[in-house]
């Protein structure tokens, strides 16, 4: 429900999860082993930087482009000849294209990438929202 990040794969562990939670041969305590382990991946995602290639948009509008993901933060992207970016806007539910991240976008990559050392970096960051 947060940044949609690798959807794919983070899709095909649920769903070998949910299949595998149906299967009598399975143990008890296999299941438990598996289900933590995915909570582990989940949990890891929060406190790293990545970066993976992917398609933008469908059709005639998709682009390959190369999305760096900065923890369970915030998710930009890059195309691959490095002239558009944008970011994952939550409020919208959308890419939102803005250049204006380019730079940081070809830093945090090169920093995933373990090609830069880590450094800080101007990224789109919502605030907590306060619940009364």
């Amino acid at each position: 429900l947060d940044v949609p990040f690798l959807p794919r794969e983070r899709r095909q562990r649920l769903q070998s999860l949910q299949a595998m939670m149906d299967r009598a041969d399975v143990t008890v305590s296999e299941k438990y082993r598996r289900l933590l382990e995915a909570y582990q991946i989940e949990l890891e995602y929060g406190r790293t930087i990545g970066s993976y290639e992917g398609t933008l948009g469908e059709g005639e509008d998709g682009r390959s482009v190369t999305f760096l993901r900065l923890g369970r933060v915030a998710l930009l992207y890059q195309t691959r000849d490095g002239k558009e970016a944008g970011y994952w806007d939550r409020e919208r539910a959308a890419f939102a294209k803005d250049n204006s991240y380019r730079d940081a976008v070809r830093r945090g990559l090169r920093v995933a990438e373990k090609r830069a050392a880590p450094e800080l970096l101007r990224a789109p960051v919502y605030a907590p929202e306060v619940t009364p």
